[in-house]
Formats: C-alpha cells, sequence, structure tokens
C-alpha cells in the first residue's frame, strides 16, 4: 500500500509540474535553441548550424527574422532590457572564415560589429550589464562598449558577475572587469557553465553528461547527476536541463528535465519517446518553458507549475 501511495503521490506531483506543452511554428522552417528575452515579451529563435536569428511572441505570433549572419545563433544573450541581442558572427573572407562580435537592436532591426574580425574567438560574448559586453580573448576578459541607456536603474540591477569557460578551466568576471580564476580539477572538459540568479552557486556540464553545482571560490561541489544543457530557473531554486540517450554518432532520443537546485526530485516533463526535446529556456516569471524539438524543428512552449 505504502509504494502504491508513493506511485500516485509521484504522477500526481508530475501531472502538476509538467502541463500540456503549445506549439509555436509549425516546422515548415527548422528552428532551434529558443532563448526568452528577460522582459518576456520575445523569444529568440535560430535555425541549422545555427544561421541567423528570429523572433517570436510567446503566443506564437509575429515571427520575423532579425538577421541571417551565419553562426550567430549559438549561445545568443539578451541584454537585460530585452532590447538588444550579442552573438559570435561568423565571416567569410577570401575563404577563410573569420568570427566578430556583433549587437543586434530587436527594435530598429540594424547591427553594429563591437570586435574586430578574428580567426580564432573560442569564447562566447555575455552582457556584463546594458551597456558593455565581456568575453575572454587570448584567456584574459576584454570588455566592449556595446549601447547607451538612461536607465540607472537598469545599469544597477544588471552590474552582476559573468562565469566563462576558458582554456584553463572556469574564470569569474565581475562588472568592475576584475577576475578571478576558479580552482576546479575536473575528470573531464567542463562546459555549459551558468552562475546562479542569487550569483552564489555555477552550475555546469562535465564532457559525458554529468551535471555539478560549486560555490564561487570552486568549493563545495555538488554532483546533480547525469544531464546536459543546465539552466537555473529565474528565483534559482530549480535547475532545467536536457538528458539525452545516443548511440555514439548520432542523438537517438532526449527529454527535458526539472529538479530541485541540489539535484533532488528530478522528473521528466516531456518524456516522449524516439523525440528530440532539447535546449530549454526559462520565461522571466519561472512559470513556462520553452524548447525544441530537433524531430521535426518544432518550437514548443511549456507551463510549469512550480512548487
Amino acid at each position: 500500500m505504502k509504494k502504491l501511495f508513493l506511485f500516485y503521490f509521484f504522477v500526481n506531483l508530475t501531472s502538476i509540474l509538467a502541463q500540456t506543452p503549445v506549439r509555436l511554428t509549425d516546422g515548415s522552417t527548422p528552428f532551434l535553441q529558443p532563448v526568452w528575452s528577460p522582459t518576456g515579451e520575445w523569444i529568440a529563435l535560430t535555425t541549422s548550424k545555427y544561421d541567423g536569428i528570429w523572433l517570436i511572441k510567446p503566443d506564437g505570433s509575429e515571427l520575423h527574422q532579425l538577421t541571417d549572419d551565419l553562426a550567430v545563433g549559438y549561445k545568443m544573450c539578451w541584454s537585460n532590457d530585452g532590447k538588444f541581442l550579442v552573438g559570435r558572427a561568423a565571416q567569410i573572407q577570401n575563404r577563410r572564415r573569420w568570427h566578430v562580435v556583433k549587437i543586434y537592436d530587436t527594435i530598429t532591426k540594424t547591427s553594429k560589429a563591437i570586435s574586430e574580425p578574428r580567426k580564432q574567438m573560442p569564447s562566447l560574448p555575455q552582457w556584463l550589464d546594458n551597456e558593455r559586453v565581456a568575453l575572454f580573448l587570448d584567456d584574459k576578459p576584454a570588455i566592449f562598449k556595446a549601447a547607451q541607456t538612461n536607465d540607472r536603474t537598469l545599469r544597477m540591477f544588471s552590474n552582476r558577475a559573468l562565469v566563462f569557460m576558458t582554456q584553463n578551466g572556469l574564470s569569474l568576471t565581475t562588472a568592475a572587469g576584475e577576475t578571478t580564476k576558479i580552482p576546479l580539477r575536473p575528470s573531464g572538459q567542463i562546459i555549459n557553465a551558468e552562475l546562479s540568479p542569487r550569483g552564489d552557486r555555477i552550475v555546469f556540464e562535465e564532457m559525458g553528461s554529468q551535471l555539478f553545482s560549486c560555490a564561487l571560490d570552486g568549493s563545495d561541489i555538488r554532483p546533480l547527476g547525469r544531464g546536459e544543457r543546465p539552466h537555473w530557473s529565474p528565483e534559482g531554486q530549480y535547475i532545467a536541463f536536457m538528458q539525452a540517450e545516443d548511440d555514439g554518432h548520432r542523438i537517438l532520443h532526449a527529454d527535458i528535465y526539472l529538479m530541485n537546485h541540489d539535484g533532488t526530485n528530478r522528473l521528466n516533463l516531456t518524456n516522449s519517446a524516439g523525440r528530440l526535446e532539447m535546449n530549454s529556456s526559462w520565461a522571466p516569471d519561472g512559470k513556462r518553458l520553452v524548447f525544441d524539438d530537433r524531430t521535426d524543428g518544432v518550437i514548443w512552449m511549456m507551463p510549469v507549475a512550480t512548487p
């Protein structure tokens, strides 16, 4: 009887957390890697090979293309006021591939390069605040003036540290431009690191699909179990992530999961056999997740009633 009660409790909890997903795109253009804007007004999308940036409303309306720049959609990043996107765009010059950091204005639909073209740019740009963008170049932070805002509240709110993946592990860069290396000794390469909204912990993936979290000084390392591409909920209480199965050559199946920040109560939110549901992104209200289905290139939005 106890086992039966626990079974029904678990089923009920799952039904509360994961509600019916809503289809946002029709699949005529395969989209991937959706990123919700901090204001909740738009969702940014990209296409195959991360080429171009598209915008769509959370209700699936007003889909339009912002740019067709190559490779810019890979981990594109919103400014905190939701007006700009920054990305690492690729350019082909004399049959050689170069990389440049570009800013995209979602209101005027214009763009500008804020860095010189480089052959090697392993780091990805992030917003340090609403006026500056930072990334690692030659294993040290580089800060670029990106936009102008007169909103002092937004400037103060967005002044927070950034975590970067470098050749030597992880580094933390403050709003003042000061950088500290985080001493970690992983057994594999660290990828997909993300600072918590509270600014006190980092969640990261160790190559091989294992998730961990640690304090900002690299201490208190906590294993969180299998998973990939983790993302903190807006309040930092939960972590959404994907878990994939592959045959060593291609991904066979993937689902979106949710767990507490300490790795407990892991729940499969999508649980769809034979689908490739990946790359989740939180709505700023913490009540919805958007994700892509690589099976047919459709973007889905799922209401999530977190307890």
